[in-house]
């Protein structure tokens, strides 16, 4: 059952932008077990590749259930609040900063300069405005050039699996790929071609990332550590200068967005005070 809340959650955190599916998977325990079954499975004997297959199978599962289940409420909340929406996503971003930094770093300090390089990083995408919070309502033709982008955003969504505090759907919505990935995965039931095969290429791009990069962050994040979180806090900081919307113009969204902001801090309040 922890195993496939755990992929609830990650699912889950997989649509929202700010939060990260990998710190999801520090937050419930599993990440260095997920860790040790891509680097090590095939060293692994029978009894071993059975219990960590079974593993798989729970966190896939839990995986898709969040992200279908949730996928329907982004549409809705980006259709009909988005600077609240906006907001929510800021505040989970600056709220699990300093958890993010306990957990990685502890009483170690930031290696300023990474920081520093992983926040110009993210201030460069910013200045050509990239998030795209536009709401796609029909699955567009898939074309060679699209099909492309979405084996990349796959790519990349797995990749930030693997890293805790880099949230993918973040990462997609600053490429500008975030709707349709969203509209995709709300509307797989539909069972249109334009639909599953983009999906099934999202699948293939993440495993491609996970199963070829895990080594290489896993290495750079015990070799590495301090300055490889450094980089990583400065990203996930940098991030919310891509999400700012325009100021409220109204004091109905004003409200809105002091209570989402509220309530970004209070779900990553709670979460820092999970003991699972």
């Amino acid at each position: 059952m922890k195993t496939l809340i755990a992929g609830l959650s990650v699912g889950i955190a997989n649509i929202i932008p700010g939060l990260s599916g990998g710190s999801m998977l520090v937050i419930f325990r599993v990440y260095d077990q997920l860790m040790n079954i891509i680097a090590d499975f095939f060293k692994f004997d029978k009894q071993d590749k059975i219990a960590a297959i079974k593993f798989l199978i729970l966190l896939l599962i839990g995986l898709g259930l969040g992200l279908v289940l949730f996928a329907n409420i982004m549409v809705f909340l980006l259709t009909n609040y988005v600077n609240a929406t906006m907001w929510f996503f800021i505040s989970l971003i600056l709220f699990s900063y300093p958890m993010i930094k306990n957990q990685e770093l502890g009483s170690k300090s930031i290696r300023q300069t990474y920081f520093l390089i992983g926040f110009l990083i993210m201030l460069v995408f910013s200045l050509f405005d990239p998030a795209n919070t536009s709401v796609v309502t029909t699955a567009p033709e898939l074309t060679m050039q699209l099909a492309i982008v979405i084996l990349f955003s796959g790519f990349i969504a797995g990749a930030t699996m693997i890293i805790p505090g880099i949230s993918g759907s973040l990462v997609m919505l600053i490429i500008g790929i975030y709707p349709l990935f969203n509209y995709y995965v709300a509307n797989v039931f539909l069972f249109e071609v334009n639909i599953i095969v983009p999906l099934i290429l999202i699948a293939i791009g993440v495993l491609i990332a996970i199963f070829s990069l895990s080594k290489i962050i896993n290495k750079l994040l015990k070799s590495y550590h301090s300055q490889s979180i450094s980089l990583i806090l400065g990203l996930v900081i940098g991030s919310v200068l891509v999400l700012i919307p325009p100021f409220a113009q109204s004091l109905n969204v004003f409200i809105e967005s002091v209570v989402a902001i509220g309530l970004g801090g209070l779900i990553i309040i709670l979460f820092n005070k999970m003991v699972i």
